[in-house]
């Protein structure tokens, strides 16, 4: 539900935003979140809720947006490694197929879906081990949803632990297997999501 604390713990997970209060724990282990860059090393990458505000550089070519997250990898001495971009941006392409002309592509006049693929492709560059997704099919269209959740599915099965902040139940009982309900900064509920319903989901987020 909109005002239950969801996203600005997603920004807490990801360093974004300081942790008022609780730990984070990553496989067993407790970790500590300075800034984002401290989640990165930690292999925890952030798709935010708003794509063009926080997720892009909006005015920039496809290829600056998805390399951005790895420039230390491809370049040297401060000069960046083109050829070596060429080929991430390329491959990136084939394997999200993201619809575009070219990598020097103004990126804001992508479609939303394809938008968002940019986002997790420029996040796969940092072979995240956990992936916070916030609202990640928001304003896209029924085709591009099904290749998210396609990607979302390869990606679990490749091991990569998904958190996933939506406001559609549908959603969220398709795409989970556990179910975490939050009201107003605190988890209320913990579900299975093979085990409940919409109308269970709601009465716990809006139950005084």
């Amino acid at each position: 539900m909109v005002g239950s604390g969801r996203t600005e713990l997603a920004r807490a997970l990801f360093g974004a935003d300081m942790l008022v209060s609780g730990s984070i724990y990553l496989k067993g282990k407790q970790i500590f979140l300075k800034n984002p860059s401290d989640a990165i090393k930690k292999k925890v990458s952030l798709v935010p809720e708003d794509r063009k505000q926080q997720g892009l550089f909006i005015e920039l070519p496809i290829r600056n947006n998805i390399s951005m997250s790895i420039l230390r990898n491809i370049s040297l001495w401060g000069f960046l490694n083109w050829k070596k971009e060429k080929e991430i941006v390329e491959l990136a392409r084939k394997k999200h197929s993201i619809a575009m002309v070219s990598g020097n592509q103004e990126i804001q006049y992508l479609s939303g879906g394809n938008q968002q693929k940019v986002v997790l492709a420029k996040w796969l560059q940092t072979r995240p081990e956990v992936i916070i997704m916030d609202e990640p099919t928001r304003g896209i269209d029924v085709g591009a949803k099904f290749e998210i959740y396609q990607l979302m599915r390869q990606l679990n099965k490749a091991g990569i632990a998904i958190l996933m902040i939506s406001s559609e139940l549908i959603e969220i009982l398709g795409m989970s297997d556990r179910i975490l309900v939050m009201k107003e900064g605190s988890i209320v509920a913990e579900l299975q999501s093979s085990e409940t319903s919409e109308e269970q989901i709601i009465e716990y987020a809006t139950t005084k």
